[in-house]
């Protein structure tokens, strides 16, 4: 810490940085929807992925791969 901030004294304890998020979230009107809709859709997109229908860009794949089941 010392060698990336110097002299200045961080004085941050994590109870403090929650209260800090939780107030810009509040002034900035953030609900737990902007978060729970966000990932939502990120492990859709990842869903997608691992079944291979759609590729490393999220570009539609025309001939997808069967989804099988082990057995």
């Amino acid at each position: 810490m010392r060698k990336a901030f110097g002299d200045n004294v961080v004085r941050w304890t994590v109870p403090e940085g929650a209260d800090e998020l939780y107030r810009a979230y509040l002034a900035y009107g953030m609900t737990g929807d902007a978060f729970t809709q966000r990932y939502i859709r990120l492990a859709h997109l990842e869903m997608l992925r691992n079944r291979d229908l759609v590729d490393d860009t999220l570009r539609v794949q025309r001939d997808p791969q069967p989804v099988t089941t082990g057995g």
